[in-house]
């Protein structure tokens, strides 16, 4: 987001940033809901990369807020999350969590995340074997799930099975947008 803009006006472009996403995630369409288990793929939308304890955060904050999904009742109330969550109640609190949290939720620039990926390729072939990677990123402490490899793999592994690092590194570093 702009630094030229106040508080208000970042808030405001933020909440319809989450709207846009809340719409093309809806569970049905014109539901204004979506499924809870969504919403990291929707924040991860939105241009930033949190981490896994940074999503629980945002979640036990809108779990802890005064509505439920459907308006009617706190969620904290409940014993178990709610399944859905909906636009009107959550647009604000993930808005607000955005611009609080925004220089933690920052993509790594490029040069930053080829210095990362060149690590990986000691013999500096250009690229790293996608089976490599997708061991790499199973098994760290905020490790990816199946469905998040595949999906990765499916954008960034050639015919080959390799990762060309160089131009997956840009495409990484710009394809979010800035909060």
């Amino acid at each position: 987001m702009s630094s030229g803009l106040s508080k208000a006006e970042q808030l405001a472009e933020a909440k319809k940033r989450v709207r846009e996403a809340f719409i093309i995630f809806e569970h049905k369409a014109g539901s204004k809901l979506i499924d809870a288990k969504e919403l990291p793929t929707i924040v991860r939308s939105l241009g930033v990369n949190p981490t896994t304890a940074q999503v629980q955060t945002l979640q036990q904050r809108i779990a802890a807020s005064p509505a439920a999904a459907d308006g009617s009742a706190p969620a904290a109330a409940a014993s178990t999350p709610p399944a859905f969550l909906a636009l009107e109640h959550c647009e604000g609190l993930i808005a607000a969590w955005l611009l609080e949290s925004k220089d933690a939720l920052q993509r790594d620039d490029y040069h930053t995340l080829l210095r990362a990926f060149k690590a990986l390729d000691p013999d500096n072939t250009g690229y790293i074997e996608a089976d490599k990677l997708e061991q790499l990123l199973g098994s760290c402490e905020d490790a990816l799930s199946r469905e998040e490899l595949n999906n990765m793999l499916s954008v960034s592994a050639d015919d080959q099975g390799r990762v060309l690092y160089q131009e997956y590194a840009i495409r990484l570093a710009t394809d979010g947008r800035p909060i």
